[in-house]
């Protein structure tokens, strides 16, 4: 089994925050500095700042904090990116946690899709990021919008899993910087939950997703099976990721019905909805797509993603 090798980038995190002199700090920016420093220590290495930044995040209206979450997780992107040069075939670096990152060989892999034919037709037709990630439905100008994820099989899938991650721990921030700044009969937390209850999904299917491509490789590739699942560091950064994942997951029940109790009837739970008293705006719970995710991810999965 290979050994796990787990380094500081120092380079990278002494440098993370310096920003070009002729670079103009945008409120967001400033926003983003204050809210890492008080709230947000854990996601600090993570902060780089762009010109482009406003234009890429605070487009549709989002305001500062609507956009935390996304711009995060762009930055997990950009930061592998920046640890990893394109033209090594051999090793891939990830972000890990505590401003580490961890170093994972690598072999030639089959693309994503592939697991197209052991995955049930209702997870392929009704999961959108399934269409999203794996098949590449969505594109720009005839291009894949994820071709990291569709190509790279179990590292792009990986990559995205982490990315997610860092989006749901910048909600977890963001319900302690609320608490400080909003009480809970304001419109801003039922949109602060209707926009975290879509992401909370995400552990689910990207748990799913490797899932698949383990077992697919169990099945029918068992060479490729048994280079991936003999891989320390692939196992430990997908096993270490999935239990700070399900963290959040679960901070976010705990999180839900502490606004909804404490908005004075304000937000109500009615059906399959979370419903606004104050505009009769409603968003869908996660609990039944849930709840379909956790049935899909059979024993069999579970065992392809525990190899002996």
């Amino acid at each position: 089994m290979n050994k796990v090798k787990i380094f500081t980038a120092i380079v990278i995190l002494t440098n993370i925050n310096v920003v070009n002199a002729q670079q103009r700090l945008t409120g967001f920016h400033t926003m983003i500095a204050e809210f890492t420093q008080k709230y947000a220590p854990d996601l600090k290495p993570l902060v780089k700042f762009h010109d482009w930044d406003e234009k890429m995040f605070l487009n549709d209206g989002k305001r500062y904090l609507e956009a935390l979450p996304t711009y995060f997780h762009e930055q997990v992107h950009l930061f592998n990116d920046s640890l990893t040069s394109r033209s090594d075939k051999v090793v891939s670096r990830y972000y890990f946690f505590d401003g580490h990152a961890i170093e994972i060989s690598k072999i030639d892999v089959y693309k994503t899709a592939v697991i197209n034919s052991i995955v049930p037709n209702d997870i392929k037709n009704n999961i959108v990021r399934y269409k999203l990630y794996i098949n590449g439905d969505s594109r720009q100008n005839n291009i894949p919008l994820n071709p990291d994820t569709q190509e790279n099989g179990i590292y792009g899938l990986l990559e995205e899993f982490t990315a997610y991650y860092y989006s749901n721990l910048a909600y977890a921030r963001i319900y302690d910087y609320m608490k400080d700044h909003y009480s809970y009969d304001r419109m801003e937390w039922f949109d602060y939950l209707g926009s975290r209850s879509n992401f909370v999904n995400t552990y689910y299917e990207f748990r799913l997703f490797i899932g698949y491509y383990f077992l697919f490789c169990k099945q029918q590739r068992p060479e490729m099976y048994k280079a991936l699942s003999g891989n320390a560091a692939l196992i430990n950064l997908i096993t270490e990721t999935d239990k700070k994942f399900k963290l959040l997951v679960e901070d976010y029940w705990r999180v839900r019905d502490e606004i909804v109790k404490r908005s004075k009837n304000k937000i109500l739970f009615r059906d399959n909805y979370l419903i606004s008293q104050m505009t009769n705006d409603r968003y869908i719970l996660p609990e039944r797509q849930i709840k379909d995710l956790e049935n899909a991810y059979t024993q069999e999965i579970a065992s392809a993603m525990k190899p002996d």
